[in-house]
């Protein structure tokens, strides 16, 4: 049964950083893969993953004669996405499978609209419905809740380290952290399945195939390098506050918790390393917006090129995670990946601050051993909403560092954010 929430605007948040316990037990015997046999990069990224991995060929489900790569309509993706995988999802688990995991190569459509948005021929990157009962929503993310998408709204995760506070007129109020303690199985969170994306549309079959090597390097000889964290207080207010918050708490845990060290950027602009070609070997970067236009720093040797996240000041590591926040996935996605990021999230349209992963969450499980898979979909709230995320769902890594073990974790932080604009529906995931 699923019981409709309302998503109020104007919310006291509670947070406390509780102790993660990793008994991660995420496997190959857990993961489908989607790949579209109409393209040919498609089909050797999950013929790649396969070697990689070690998967039996019946873990691989083709899913062609699909409209676009872009979008398609939510009738095209349950006809041709959602009832298919389900059903074969069924059938896998049926002979012995137990599927907790959902991989997508290239030519998969990164997002659902409404079939007049295509019709009318509607370029725009973002929904015209207001707020957070968009009907626009990420394929990957309508995946996490195979067979019950397709309402307007977003669905709140269970997995998720905070948990709506609901009132007696199932208003959400604020949010809380759970303590979590045990690995993700869809059979303890209402059914949801973990959906990361190989290939896409914006990169190329060779950036899909060295994610994958990134990840098993990572694997072999563990992760290191700094820490990048990139506050915007040029914005200021509401769910962006919220973000800025995050940001600090994420270099207070790496800098007293784990010893790592870190650079938290906290004026308008983009960290400046010295001297200005000199790139920082990286392991994890988040950014929000920043520059007087929300805009990227501009590469002064590209003339008329256009921002980016600060291209060319990082040297991601196998294994490094990160993203840059912001409504649209723009330049910086491609330059992360041609960066060597082995791990990131961005948009299909308009997510919100919210819709982001909190990086201090993010950085607690990846760092405790859990999967990359587990640490993004334990850090990001909503599901049936706009994310995609994007690298390995097996990666486990484990950081070489100087554990400080007698450094308590940070005390928890309450804070009061306003924000601005209309109540929107926000439904609650339960299995049916």
């Amino acid at each position: 049964m699923r019981k409709s929430i309302l998503f109020q605007m104007g919310i006291m948040l509670v947070i406390s950083m509780m102790s993660v316990v990793a008994c991660h037990a995420l496997s190959e015997d857990n993961i489908l893969v989607l790949y579209n046999s109409d393209y040919q990069d498609s089909v050797e990224i999950a013929q790649y993953y396969q070697s990689a991995r070690g998967l039996d060929n019946v873990q691989f489900l083709n899913i062609n004669g699909l409209s676009s790569v872009w979008r398609i309509s939510q009738s095209e993706y349950e006809t041709k996405i959602m009832n298919p995988v389900a059903y074969y999802v069924n059938q896998l688990n049926s002979i012995g499978y137990d599927i907790q995991c959902i991989v997508l190569s290239s030519g998969i459509p990164e997002g659902v609209v409404p079939q007049e948005v295509i019709s009318n021929g509607d370029d725009s990157t973002k929904p015209d419905t207001a707020g957070f009962s968009s009907t626009w929503a990420s394929v990957d993310s309508e995946l996490t809740v195979l067979g019950t998408s397709g309402s307007p709204g977003a669905y709140i995760n269970p997995y998720s380290y905070y948990q709506p506070i609901i009132n007696s007129e199932n208003q959400v109020t604020g949010w809380v952290a759970t303590e979590t303690t045990e690995s993700f199985d869809r059979d303890l969170y209402g059914g949801m399945y973990l959906v990361t994306r190989l290939g896409g549309r914006k990169w190329t079959k060779s950036t899909s195939l060295a994610l994958i090597d990134r990840a098993l390097e990572a694997e072999a000889n563990g992760i290191s390098g700094k820490a990048f964290l990139d506050q915007s207080p040029y914005v200021g207010g509401g769910l962006d506050d919220w973000t800025d918050l995050r940001l600090a708490d994420a270099y207070d845990l790496l800098t007293t918790v784990y010893g790592i060290e870190a650079n938290l950027e906290s004026t308008n602009g983009f960290y400046q390393n010295d001297p200005y070609d000199y790139t920082e070997d990286t392991f994890f970067y988040w950014g929000l917006y920043d520059g007087s236009n929300n805009m990227y720093r501009v590469d002064p040797d590209v003339e008329g090129e256009d921002n980016d996240y600060g291209h060319d000041v990082y040297n991601f590591l196998p294994g490094s995670i990160g993203a840059h926040v912001i409504s649209w996935s723009g330049e910086w996605l491609t330059g992360m990946l041609a960066d060597g990021i082995t791990g990131t999230m961005y948009p299909f349209a308009e997510p919100f601050t919210i819709g982001y992963s909190d990086p201090d969450v993010l950085l607690r499980y990846y760092l405790e051993g859990y999967t990359l898979a587990e640490a993004f979909y334990a850090s990001q709230r909503l599901l049936s909403w706009q994310m995609i995320v994007v690298g390995d769902p097996l990666l486990t890594v484990s950081y070489n560092y100087d554990y400080l073990t007698d450094t308590p974790i940070p005390e928890p932080t309450t804070i009061l954010l306003l924000f601005a604009g209309a109540m929107a529906l926000v439904r609650r995931f339960k299995k049916i």
